[in-house]
């Protein structure tokens, strides 16, 4: 059943990772289609990749141009998007692609993501659980227009992007995205993912280990200076702002023709002004939270010092990080279920 997968992973400058990533793949039923956009080509001639692997070089194109070029590519009935210094362990695509065949009414499925990064050294992998909030997470609603709404009704991150996809679905979000260079901030790729997926099915999130996430580089997808909560409300991007909901919800309308594109513009429109405005209340000064009262700002002080972020940075600074086996034992003790030969060939890979 592998063989129905199609992993996209667009590269640029990490050819390190993306022999890794390439090692790791070899032999595997999985198909890999790799867009690089580095400069110079990758040097094959010191290790050998299998046919399921398919790499292509495109130095002067963007990663939306490159993504676009991948819908075109794709030939199996799955698709999954996946960064080019992170891997996905096979029995977690392979649960996900069940609950997919099990379940017409699903978009994409996505299994649990455990965190890692490299100890100073880099030859020890530490890790810690990723996304926490997303546990057994699922939006089953049957109203699409609903489900947009309800899956931005806050501001946090959201791994939906790098969830397993039908490809007829995939295919449409990554025409739609390679057009987004002309959109100066960051999120706006996500967030049209968000939406895409939410609005053409459902959405699920199993207790299984799926996606290994690199915590330690920088983001492959271009974030920009530009927040997009503060971009997506000025009245300076009102143009620009336009153009992201006419592409949206004609792709939208392209795979279900229930609403029409003014009404499902409308729908867009309202979920992420909702989100933005969600989004900007996290960046208030504490003189301003004072004077609203004290409740809300006793209530922002303690999600800040729960954050996923702030406890992996003291644990970073004080050296306290657990190792990432361990860290997948307390995983599995909670219920998350995984193949342990299979997570430590990926560490052994990304040790390398």
């Amino acid at each position: 059943m592998l063989d129905k997968i199609t992993i996209i992973i667009p590269s640029y400058e990490r050819q390190n990772y993306l022999n890794k990533i390439i090692r790791y793949w070899t032999n595997s039923k999985v198909k890999i289609l790799i867009l690089d956009g580095s400069k110079k080509k990758i040097d094959f001639s010191k290790f050998n990749y299998s046919k399921n692997i398919r790499y292509f070089h495109f130095p002067k194109k963007s990663l939306f141009e490159r993504l676009g070029i991948a819908s075109n590519m794709i030939k199996t009935e799955y698709s999954i998007l996946c960064c080019d210094d992170e891997l996905y362990l096979e029995s977690g695509l392979l649960s996900c692609l069940k609950e997919l065949k099990k379940n017409k009414d699903l978009s994409c499925v996505m299994g649990r993501v455990l965190c890692f990064r490299y100890r100073n050294n880099k030859n020890k992998l530490v890790g810690f659980p990723g996304y926490l909030q997303f546990k057994n997470y699922h939006l089953f609603i049957n109203d699409p227009l609903k489900r947009i709404g309800i899956h931005l009704s806050d501001n946090r991150g959201r791994p939906t992007m790098y969830s397993l996809t039908r490809t007829i679905y995939l295919k449409e979000i990554l025409k739609l995205v390679s057009k987004d260079d002309i959109f100066p901030c960051q999120q706006t790729y996500e967030l049209q993912m968000d939406i895409c997926l939410a609005y053409f099915g459902k959405i699920k999130f199993i207790e299984e280990l799926t996606w290994l996430r690199n915590f330690d580089e920088k983001p492959l997808w271009p974030r920009g200076k530009v927040f997009f909560t503060k971009w997506f409300i000025s009245k300076k991007s009102k143009k620009l702002v336009k153009k992201l909901l006419d592409l949206t919800s004609k792709c939208l309308h392209s795979v279900n023709k229930k609403y029409n594109p003014h009404t499902l513009s409308n729908v867009i429109n309202k979920a992420l002004t909702s989100y933005s405005i969600a989004g900007n209340k996290d960046y208030k000064t504490p003189s301003k939270i004072w004077s609203a009262s004290i409740a809300p700002y006793m209530i922002d002080i303690v999600k800040v010092f729960t954050s996923e972020k702030l406890i992996y940075k003291i644990k970073k600074f004080f050296n306290l990080e657990v190792d990432i086996l361990d860290s997948a034992e307390k995983l599995k003790q909670s219920g998350v279920k995984f193949k342990i030969s299979e997570l430590q060939k990926a560490v052994k890979i990304l040790n390398k």
